[in-house]
């Protein structure tokens, strides 16, 4: 080979070595990562003089741009996830709000209460699934019973009975009547009250009150012929079952005694449906670096009795070597003996369970098992009309005639989007909550009490602790009684 085809080497020029090199902060992306390679080889290799794509220099300088380029967007990602603005992943948004005591929920299923029309004594359990019948363009939404109970062909229809010989039950009341004595009704039940189209269920608050009334206080009740006159003739009273649901529940509709109809074959049903299975998060032999699993399904079904979507708990349930653990908001306050997990919502909508460390929570053993079951639900999808859920396991609970939902489903919500929390979270702030300053203690209690039309308040160190003195002008001559001293002195601590 001849001297002249012998390429020459490239070597430092020892005039560069000793030089700083001013770096380009502001490449940021694969171009001008290229471009200040490119200028950075030029000077360090004065005879660099490679521009064709096929080289494989060249080559080397492009996949060290690209590599560059990934690790510019993950360094921007995780510097933007330390803002509330600026986050993009869901755990990021929900751990800024939680710093001001603002949860990002997860949604909730839908509530709804079906009637069960029963032909003999049966047992329902808990997880009966109902549902609505699919249609070409949709698909069933499946609804489970929250609790167990027994159901009774005599509880389909229950009539009711009025004390002032009257036939109205009136609106706002929350105790009735029921015709005969009914043992088997319990304190927690449902009742549903059905006339035409007002319908509406309570729930009992405590246990029913096997007793009697006088005929002669009913007399206006025989005239409808709902009850046996003749019967009741040969009798001094009448056996009747008094019911009793909270003040809070007051009927909010007027009933007549000949027409309605009560039911108390009713039981609270929650949209989701339980996936098929368990979940097996991980084996007895499978090794796991961190305690953390995704869950296969989704979306995960939270279920809040007050419907609101704040207050919902998953359903998820999660067994670690057959002992079952328990989920809590936050494993912060958990101890390092507490079986305690959390539960979160990625941005996919996938749950993800999180177990202590050892700290915070107890950790699993590195050889335990672990299972999942949890259920799955549609969110505001679930929020159906009146009489949709009427599909059951027919051939499994051949004691039921039929079902329904009398009322719709409600409550039903979908899950918050990080855009919408972002929004909403910080408005929690409109209004400060504690007192450092004077200015603050003065603000707070004005607020707190609108009666006060102008307040001064100054802190002074009276050589143990500072003691906040109030001046207060209010409308109200009442505005000193003790009750508002205590209450304005509670703010004061």
């Amino acid at each position: 080979m001849s001297k002249k085809n012998q390429s020459t080497p490239m070597h430092w020029q020892p005039s560069m070595m000793g030089e700083k090199e001013m770096m380009n902060y502001m490449a940021k992306d694969y171009e001008s990562f290229r471009q200040s390679l490119l200028e950075l080889l030029t000077k360090k290799f004065p005879e660099w003089n490679y521009k064709s794509d096929a080289d494989a220099r060249i080559m080397l300088v492009e996949l060290f741009s690209y590599i560059a380029d990934e690790l510019s967007y993950y360094q921007d990602r995780v510097a933007n996830e330390a803002f509330l603005r600026t986050a993009r992943k869901r755990f990021s948004v929900g751990s800024h709000l939680n710093l001001v005591d603002y949860r990002l929920h997860n949604g909730c299923s839908a509530i709804a209460f079906i009637k069960i029309v029963a032909n003999s004594i049966g047992f329902i359990p808990k997880s009966l699934q109902v549902s609505s019948y699919s249609l070409p363009t949709e698909s069933e939404i499946v609804f489970e019973t929250d609790s167990e109970k027994y159901v009774y062909p005599s509880h389909n229809e229950l009539k009711l009975v009025i004390p002032d010989g009257s036939n109205e039950l009136r609106r706002g009341v929350h105790s009735a009547y029921l015709g005969g004595w009914h043992s088997h009704i319990r304190n927690n039940d449902f009742v549903l009250f059905e006339q035409e189209e007002k319908k509406e269920v309570v729930q009992l608050i405590e246990e029913p009150v096997l007793t009697e009334i006088s005929i002669e206080s009913l007399h206006g009740n025989f005239l409808d012929g709902k009850m046996s006159k003749p019967k009741m003739q040969t009798e001094q009273n009448v056996k009747v079952t008094k019911i009793t649901w909270s003040a809070n529940q007051a009927l909010q509709s007027s009933y007549d005694s000949r027409y309605v109809v009560s039911c108390t074959n009713i039981i609270r049903v929650t949209e989701g449906m339980t996936i098929s299975g368990i979940d097996m998060l991980k084996k007895g032999s499978e090794y796991v670096e961190d305690f953390v699993f995704k869950l296969k399904e989704r979306p995960l079904a939270f279920v809040s009795d007050s419907l609101l979507p704040y207050l919902a708990k998953s359903s998820l349930e999660v067994w670690v070597d057959n002992q079952i653990w328990e989920e809590t908001d936050d494993l912060l306050d958990a101890g390092p003996f507490d079986k305690h997990f959390t539960v979160s919502v990625d941005d996919e909508g996938y749950g993800q369970i999180r177990f202590g460390d050892g700290i915070n929570g107890k950790k699993p053993l590195p050889w335990s098992t672990i299972r999942a079951r949890y259920r799955t639900s549609l969110g505001s999808m679930g929020n159906v009309g009146r009489d949709v859920l009427r599909k059951f396991d027919r051939q499994k609970y051949d004691f039921i005639a039929s079902v329904t939902n009398p009322l719709p489903a409600i409550g039903g919500t979908d899950m918050q989007s990080i855009e919408d929390a972002k929004i909403t979270g910080p408005r929690t702030l409109k209004f400060q909550e504690r007192a450092i300053t004077g200015a603050d203690y003065a603000s707070l209690i004005k607020r707190k009490f609108p009666q006060i039309t102008d307040i001064r308040a100054r802190i002074v160190f009276t050589g143990s602790w500072n003691t906040v003195i109030i001046a207060i002008d209010a409308k109200s001559e009442h505005i000193a009684d003790s009750d508002f001293l205590s209450e304005v002195t509670a703010i004061c601590k």
